[in-house]
């Protein structure tokens, strides 16, 4: 065989080799960039979700006592606290399964939150019998939010 043949037969083999090898190289980079910039905009949803839960577990206790209450008002308040539990709940079990066993201690407090302090005082203010200078649920309300908070630090300590 001609020497200038094999050179050129091996050079032609590298080329493909580095080529391939590059392809590949670039294939699994991308890969991974993409599943991260994904878990980076999921973290970031399930933070602002969670600080939206925060805040209309807050909102709820300023709606009570606020002196211009109507039903509309805690009507909002309630879709605003049921869309963001339903996000958090979401994006925890799709996205971060290691938050699993916090966001069940989550859901229990929530459902309590919910059940003794929203029910309890929506049912009060229909009624007609609701004091605004003594809401029912303060503590319910209270270990819902610590939780929330607690959920909060540990999605900043979520590596992605």
């Amino acid at each position: 065989m001609d020497s200038t043949l094999l050179g050129a037969l091996i050079g032609g083999g590298f080329a493909i080799t580095g080529s391939v090898c590059t392809a590949v190289a670039a294939y699994f980079t991308n890969k991974y960039g993409e599943h991260a910039k994904t878990r980076l905009k999921k973290k970031e949803d399930l933070y602002i979700s969670l600080i939206s839960l925060r805040e209309s577990i807050s909102g709820f206790s300023r709606t009570f006592r606020s002196s211009s209450i109507n039903s509309s008002k805690i009507i909002e308040r309630n879709n605003d606290f049921s869309t963001s539990r339903k996000n958090v709940r979401m994006l925890i079990e799709l996205y971060f399964l290691k938050l699993e066993p916090s966001s069940k201690r989550l859901n229990a407090k929530l459902t309590k939150f919910k059940n003794e302090f929203i029910v309890e005082n929506t049912t009060s203010y229909k009624n007609g019998v609701l004091d605004k200078n003594n809401i029912s649920g303060e503590e319910a309300s209270k270990s819902a939010l610590a939780e929330v908070n607690k959920i909060i630090a540990a999605v900043s300590k979520v590596k992605i």
